[in-house]
C-alpha cells in the first residue's frame, strides 16, 4: 500500500488552475445572483419612491389650493349670521318705509286706473273736489 502523489508538473498545475478557474467562475455567478436580488430590490424601492412622490405632489397641490382658499376667505370674508340678521332688518325696515308713501283710496276697486294711474287719481280727485 504505498500512495502515489501526483508529481507536480504542467498538467497538474493545470488542472489546478481549472479547479480556481471554475471556484472563481461560481463565486461570480452567485455574486451575479446576489445583484439580480439587489436590483429587484432597488426596482421595487424606485417603484414605491415614485407612488410617494406622486402623493406627494398631489398633497402639495391640495394644500396649495387651501391655502388659496383661505387667502381669499380673509380678503372677503362670508357675512355672518349676526350680520345678516342685520341686513333683512334693514330691507324690511326700508320696504316698510316704501309703503308708508302709498295712498290707500277706500272705495276705489283695484285694477280700476286701467294703465295710467296718474291720469285716473288726477281725474278722480277733479271729480270728488269739483275742480274743473
Amino acid at each position: 500500500g504505498e500512495t502515489v502523489s501526483p508529481q507536480p508538473g504542467p498538467e497538474n498545475e493545470m488542472s489546478q488552475d481549472i479547479a480556481n478557474i471554475y471556484t472563481m467562475l461560481k463565486k461570480i455567478s452567485d455574486d451575479m445572483g446576489g445583484i439580480e436580488d439587489i436590483r429587484r430590490t432597488t426596482n421595487s424601492v424606485e417603484s414605491k419612491l415614485s407612488a410617494l412622490i406622486a402623493q406627494i405632489d398631489d398633497d402639495e397641490k391640495h394644500v396649495e389650493f387651501l391655502e388659496e382658499t383661505e387667502n381669499e376667505r380673509q380678503r372677503n370674508p362670508p357675512a355672518s349670521k349676526c350680520e345678516l340678521d342685520q341686513l333683512k332688518d334693514k330691507v324690511e325696515d326700508m320696504e316698510n318705509r316704501n309703503r308708508r308713501n302709498n295712498l290707500c283710496v277706500i272705495g276705489v276697486s283695484e285694477g280700476k286706473e286701467g294703465g295710467n294711474m296718474m291720469r285716473y287719481m288726477g281725474d278722480l280727485i277733479s271729480t270728488v273736489f269739483d275742480t274743473s
